[in-house]
């Protein structure tokens, strides 16, 4: 997670777990985005560190975790295979994707005017504690390619739509769900528990959408238990 230009926050590393943070993007030169083009740029960066099958696990929050929902199931074979996946307000379709879908072809001068009215109606109907999350999100439209971030938000709002599919993961999910979330339902992401039986959901003490900065520690606590568990089955 980047907190700005530079710097990013991630969670600590120990001994058994290193960790490597990835950021995909889209630039001005891109045309198409889409989950799937993301997802195969996932499996580039896989396959160029030369993980192998089982020797790694995939950590995503948020919109991420479609990127990394569509690698796992739309995907052909060969791809190298996680050993487990770490989710954090993950939702196998998300909330109002209605109104996206309805906009998504909009020209971007219509977007950014439509964009300020969806910012300022999100902080009157949110509670309080969601307008961190709020402003993380404009910071970020700053930060990079307004347009292009809100072409990825807006596509993936409005086209994924994984119902059905959770099952399809074969491997271990650790679920990480915030206690209350106005942007994703913790209790739809209980759906993807149903494709292992070593899967299971963790709820954070926490009232927002984006709850790791600040709890880094703890969510590394949860991810190393998991971890070990999965690798104590596998002996």
């Amino acid at each position: 997670m980047q907190k700005n230009n530079t710097e990013y926050i991630t969670l600590p590393s120990t001994p058994e777990i290193r960790i490597r943070v990835f950021r995909l993007f889209t630039h001005k030169k891109a045309i198409i985005y889409s989950v799937k083009n993301f997802a195969r740029k996932l499996k580039e960066l896989i396959e160029y560190y030369k993980l192998r099958d089982n020797s790694f696990a995939i950590f995503g929050s948020s919109l991420a975790v479609a990127t990394i929902h569509s690698y796992c199931v739309d995907l052909p074979e060969p791809k190298p295979q996680p050993t487990a996946l770490l989710l954090a307000s993950p939702s196998p379709k998300y909330r109002e994707a209605g109104i996206f879908r309805k906009v998504r072809f909009l020209p971007d001068c219509l977007l950014d005017v439509i964009e300020r009215i969806t910012f300022t109606w999100l902080y009157l109907t949110r509670n309080p504690e969601e307008h961190k999350d709020l402003n993380y999100a404009k910071r970020r439209m700053r930060e990079l390619v307004s347009w292009s971030q809100r072409r990825i938000a807006i596509e993936t709002l409005s086209t994924v739509d994984f119902r059905g599919r959770e099952k399809d993961i074969k491997i271990p999910i650790l679920v990480l769900s915030s206690m209350k979330d106005d942007f994703t339902d913790p209790t739809d992401a209980k759906t993807y528990l149903r494709g292992h039986k070593l899967s299971e959901q963790i709820f954070i003490s926490h009232n927002s959408h984006k709850f790791i900065e600040g709890k880094e520690e703890l969510i590394t606590e949860y991810i190393h238990s998991f971890l070990q568990k999965i690798d104590k089955k596998a002996e």
